[in-house]
């Protein structure tokens, strides 16, 4: 999977296309590993990158938006140790940190060494990074 990643990040000669291409690749990933954890029956998926990806709209976040719907199964522990797990059988290395100490939850996936194999930077230790948010307390329609 990280060979397709970088195969479709050397379609376009421009630089910031070909950052936008991995990145939009990595939230694809995340939301594959999601769906495959049963995150959507908590989660309802929100904000820009959503609009983009549900609706083809000019949107572009580096994070991906989510409001929990329900708790009665919120496992965001369980989902990022398979998504780790998916990343690292992909061919990816990465690092995940998790941050559930405020209203909206917090995790940061870091892959290293993908941008310099893109050839995007020099620098071996530069991460590609995004960040998921979990709203655990969004706002609730009137009845």
């Amino acid at each position: 999977m990280k060979d397709e990643a970088l195969a479709l990040a050397e379609t376009s000669p421009d630089p910031g296309r070909k950052l936008n291409l991995l990145r939009e690749y990595v939230q694809a990933f995340v939301l594959r590993s999601l769906s495959e954890s049963e995150a959507f029956s908590q989660l309802s998926f929100v904000g820009n990158t959503a609009l983009r990806f549900l609706f083809g709209l000019p949107r572009f976040s580096e994070e991906l938006d989510f409001s929990l719907e329900r708790d009665n199964s919120y496992e965001p522990i369980k989902w990022l140790d398979k998504l780790k797990r998916d990343l690292a059988l992909s061919g990816f290395t990465a690092e995940l940190r998790w941050d559930d100490r405020r209203v909206v939850h917090s995790a940061w996936i870091r892959l290293s060494g993908l941008l310099q194999e893109a050839k995007l930077t020099a620098m071996p230790n530069q991460n590609l990074s995004t960040k998921l948010e979990i709203d655990s307390r969004p706002p609730r329609p009137e009845p």
